[in-house]
């Protein structure tokens, strides 16, 4: 029996707003370079008095590492800065106070030093953000420990990527990934234009209940509802987009990309997804699988057990990755930011579930 994968996604999400366990949600796939799922419903904002549309923006939090690593990625297939060179090759700042051994491909598997940043740093100030942490002293000899540093990872590589290619953040993401894919509603730094169209993070009583009304979750859910945080690049954790472009930019890293664009080659995407460290994370409490910056494939995540599946995760449950063997990505964007326990099952997961078994992809 033939099962039509964006019947059986917008019946999945039209329940779960129904029964109250999501406010507003996209989820989007791609199947060999082709949309096969564009689907959305709910609403914009915690009163319901707007609908969720295929072109409403939505907060992504670590989801923005995927697009942060391709555009390292990106940058080194051009040549403009290689993996192995110290950071302070190209940020000589940063160097000072025991980071001066630290690499970029230490940074992109969380095993460089530099200080996670805390609620005392500005992220709508760049230059304040990037000069605190050149000065900042390392936390551990470069490539001594492993601990996932959410946010000042990308502030490091969002300095070095400004430094080699001359503009801003944003600018480079628009530029190499955004204008030759045709995407038009992915941005690092949301200007004037868009705001409107922005999803407000859930975090009043009526929608937060148990785990997600944490003061963690009321924490992100006010700061990445501020505006000037949203018109400022914040690299590891500031994009703000759609399920669809998210997923379109996963689409041009596989196969044969979308619409003839393949953002990097096969053997970039190779080197980039080939397994660096499973160790111990300190920040997780867990080993973790981590390529050059993406995640990759294990049991029991959304992305599926195969070692060759990448992404990334977003605080809240958004969610994006590839799947090379079966031609396939996922993205989902979500307001209602709900934290995981072992009592639930993330909504990314039974959304990827659900796509794989509507396409009959096996789950690893």
């Amino acid at each position: 029996m033939t099962v039509d994968v964006q019947e059986v996604v917008q019946a999945e999400l039209d329940a779960m707003v129904t029964a109250d366990a999501q406010l507003g949600i996209q989820v989007a796939v791609y199947q060999h370079g082709q949309l096969v799922v564009d689907a959305w419903s709910g609403h914009t904002e915690p009163t319901r008095s707007a609908p969720v549309r295929s072109d409403t923006l939505f907060p992504i939090f670590s989801c923005s590492k995927g697009l942060m690593y391709t555009t390292v990625h990106l940058l080194a297939e051009h040549g403009e800065l290689d993996y192995d060179a110290q950071v302070s090759d190209y940020w000589p700042e940063f160097g000072q106070n025991g980071k001066g051994e630290a690499t970029i491909r230490q940074v992109l598997v969380h095993t460089s030093g530099v200080q996670d940043i805390t609620h005392d740093f500005h992220l709508d100030d760049w230059d304040g953000t990037c000069a605190r942490l050149a000065e900042s002293e390392a936390m551990w000899i470069p490539g001594s420990e492993t601990a996932y540093r959410g946010l000042s990872s990308g502030f490091v590589l969002g300095e070095v990527a400004s430094r080699v290619y001359g503009k801003p953040f944003g600018q480079i993401v628009t530029e190499l990934i955004c204008e030759p894919l045709g995407i038009t509603d992915l941005f690092f730094g949301v200007p004037a234009s868009a705001k409107d169209r922005i999803a407000v993070l859930a975090n009043d009583e009526s929608v937060l209940t148990g785990p997600a009304s944490s003061p963690d979750t009321r924490i992100m859910a006010e700061l990445f509802n501020t505006p000037s945080i949203q018109a400022s690049a914040v690299p590891a954790g500031g994009a703000i987009t759609s399920a669809r472009s998210l997923a379109r930019h996963y689409a041009s890293l596989i196969g044969d990309g979308v619409d003839g664009v393949r953002l990097l080659p096969p053997a970039r995407t190779t080197l980039a997804t080939t397994l660096e460290t499973d160790a111990y994370d300190q920040t997780h409490k867990a080993p973790v699988r981590k390529g050059l910056g993406y995640l990759l494939g294990d049991k029991g995540i959304a992305m599926g057990g195969r070692s060759n599946s990448f992404g990334h995760s977003g605080f809240g449950g958004s969610y994006g990755f590839a799947d090379p063997d079966y031609g396939l990505s996922f993205a989902l964007t979500k307001n209602r930011l709900v934290a995981t326990t072992p009592l639930e099952v993330p909504a990314s997961v039974v959304l990827a579930n659900t796509v794989r078994e509507a396409l009959s992809i096996p789950n690893g």
